[in-house]
């Protein structure tokens, strides 16, 4: 049957249209569920007609959502007739089918398509706070995972990050060049915190505001060390480079005079432009006599590593020291165990130690084919969230390694 659009047909305004407009499901989202082009829904609800197996599976996603929905909702529609029996578990990722135990060979009991959305259907959740639901089935006060850190206390620290601290706190008092390095969600900027809040009187911080990253000249750190150290935003900033430069030499030889000691900390480092990183080599041999006059800390992504490790930033890299965050490291239980109890809760009353172990074993990965790194604490957060909210929503009292293999699969195919 030829599928073209009705000019005389709306099917938002029709009951499928007002359920679908109540779930809050798009096109997308929908797409990815029956694992279908968008274009192709677009055209079948536009004409009218569905297939007997989009229109069942329209149903799951909807009642999925928690919007019960039945085949009264497509009144309206041509529903073509179902195609022969066949098998439900190619649709779908044999990953998690084998992950929750219900899936081993097609003559075995299968899970329904119901059961196998509520695992897929909202990609996005993995990023979002747990549920009210599954707060309440796991006794927690807050969501523990989310936006978790408010103070020193909230931070889970190992002796990994209490090393970067003190890193970067050196780097600070001794004025040397210095890059920390780790993957997102690793703890760097929490690490950035806990160092300046332990920051004694006579150092002082410069950090430059500009939002571009990728834009930043030597100028721009120039203008930065000028705005912070003179402690005025109304000073008058020279418009030649060399007037600037002579401009920044003259504060920070003051500052030496006074044993103060200056550090430039320069975080996402790794947008910055291979010139931009040069001119810290520059930057930071200005001296007055023996003492240098400011320290250099840079905090960025992996991506810092290649730009480092350039052979035509050699100048940079032979001067500056590389501290390489590796993550959690055998951790991850007393990590959780701290998270949950600021929640009133007990972590491995909540997860298995099987379930810890898969979760590790998921988020390790190799940064140059040998050496391990993680998990991140972020990493953890995301796959854990996931885990309990499928676990409220299946009514398992306790997070197993099936149902964090379950949720590793969610939440890949959300790419996050």
């Amino acid at each position: 049957m030829p599928r073209k659009p009705r000019p005389d047909f709306d099917w938002r305004s029709t009951t499928l249209g007002r359920l679908v407009a109540k779930s809050g499901v798009n096109f997308a989202t929908l797409a990815r569920a029956i694992n279908m082009p968008r274009r192709t829904i677009y055209t079948a609800l536009e004409s009218a007609i569905l297939s007997h197996e989009m229109a069942e599976d329209i149903l799951t996603v909807l009642n999925a959502s928690g919007i019960p929905a039945t085949r009264r909702a497509f009144r309206g529609f041509t529903i073509t007739p179902p195609p022969p029996p066949r098998q439900l578990f190619h649709l779908f990722d044999g990953r998690i089918l084998r992950a929750q135990g219900r899936y081993s060979a097609p003559s075995r009991e299968r899970l329904t398509k119901l059961q196998i959305l509520q695992c897929q259907i909202n990609q996005e959740e993995n990023m979002q706070p747990l549920t009210p639901e599954a707060r309440k089935h796991f006794g927690l006060t807050f969501d523990p995972l989310t936006d978790e850190v408010r103070s020193s206390s909230d931070m889970f620290w190992t002796r990994e990050h209490r090393a970067v601290v003190d890193a970067m706190l050196q780097a600070a008092r001794r004025q040397s060049f210095l890059a920390i390095i780790g993957e997102v969600g690793s703890g760097k900027t929490l690490c950035k915190m806990e160092f300046r809040e332990s920051l004694p009187e006579n150092i002082q911080v410069v950090e430059p505001m500009y939002p571009d990253k990728q834009a930043i000249t030597a100028n721009n750190l120039l203008d930065a060390i000028i705005l912070d150290l003179s402690g005025n935003d109304r000073v008058t900033i020279p418009s030649r480079r060399e007037q600037k430069a002579r401009r920044v030499r003259d504060i920070l030889e003051a500052a030496e005079k006074e044993s103060r000691s200056i550090v430039l900390i320069l975080d996402e480092a790794h947008s910055y432009n291979r010139e931009t990183i040069r001119s810290l080599k520059r930057l930071h041999e200005m001296e007055r006599g023996f003492a240098r006059l400011i320290g250099i800390v840079l905090i960025g992504q992996l991506e810092l590593l290649p730009k480092l490790n350039d052979p035509t930033l050699r100048e940079v890299h032979q001067r500056c020291a590389q501290v390489i965050m590796h993550g959690l490291n055998g951790a991850t239980g007393d990590y959780l165990e701290h998270k949950f109890q600021r929640a009133g809760a007990k972590a491995g009353k909540l997860i298995t130690p099987d379930a810890v172990t898969a979760i590790e074993k998921l988020c390790r990965h190799k940064l140059d084919g040998s050496r391990w790194f993680g998990p991140y604490p972020l990493g953890v957060n995301v796959i854990v969230k996931a885990a309990l909210n499928l676990a409220a929503r299946t009514g398992e009292k306790i997070v197993t390694p099936e149902i964090i293999d379950a949720a590793w699969g969610s939440a890949r195919q959300g790419e996050y």
